[in-house]
Order: C-alpha cells, then sequence, then structure tokens
C-alpha cells in the first residue's frame, strides 16, 4: 500500500515536471528563465527527497515565473 501512494506522488511529481519543461520550452527567452530552472531545482530535489506536495508547489511556481 505505501509503495502505491509513493508511485502515484512520483508519477504527480513527474506530471508536473513534464508541465514545467513544456512551459520552459516555450518561453525559452524569458528573463525569469533562470529563476524558474531554480524553483523547478528545488521541486526536483522535494519531489526526490519524498515531499511530493512541495515539489508540485515549486513547479507549479516556477511555471508561474514564467507565465506571467
Amino acid at each position: 500500500m505505501t509503495q502505491q501512494a509513493v508511485q502515484v506522488s512520483t508519477e504527480t511529481c513527474t506530471s508536473a515536471k513534464t508541465k514545467f519543461e513544456a512551459v520552459a520550452q516555450t518561453h525559452a527567452t524569458s528573463p525569469s528563465l533562470a529563476k524558474a530552472r531554480r524553483e523547478a531545482a528545488s521541486a526536483a530535489a522535494d519531489c526526490k527527497n519524498g515531499k511530493s506536495a512541495n515539489g508540485i508547489a515549486a513547479y507549479t511556481a516556477a511555471i508561474r515565473l514564467l507565465s506571467a
């Protein structure tokens, strides 16, 4: 049961990462790209450490930086 819960969290982080990467590619010339990439790196670390809610929030924040 626990393993399944971790898998769902990982898929959610993976989905958020995929969305960020697509937005980053679309906004490759954005002046906020470097800051967004730092936020995404923090998100990846959170996801890797099992803090999926924090990771997803950080990916969302990174996407907002590029979409603003």
